[in-house]
């Protein structure tokens, strides 16, 4: 009988390979899934931003483009004298806000 430990170290090895394959394919399983979860996370944050914005839109389409109170008034001021304007500083406050 001829008894030779070659085939056992090469059935260690093939065992040590296959591991090594089944724990490699785990970690991509645990990735994956990982991944999955935060493209749906990614996903639901999106789409609460999304309807957030919807309802920012819908509140900003039931209102009117302007305050047509507020002008009455800033106009009656304006007619009355009570308002004055410093021509100066409006026109330095034009250039500053086109600057930008």
């Amino acid at each position: 009988m001829n008894i030779n430990n070659k085939g056992s170290s090469s059935h260690v090895e093939q065992a040590a390979k296959v591991n090594n394959f089944i724990d490699a394919g785990s970690q991509d399983i645990s990735k994956k899934s990982h991944t999955a979860a935060n493209k749906q996370a990614s996903a639901e944050q999106i789409s609460s931003l999304s309807k957030t914005i919807d309802n920012t839109f819908e509140d900003l389409a039931s209102k009117p483009d302007v305050d047509l109170e507020k002008v009455a008034k800033v106009k009656a001021a304006i007619a009355n004298g009570e308002l004055s304007l410093d021509q100066d500083t409006l026109i330095n406050a034009l250039l500053e806000f086109h600057k930008k």
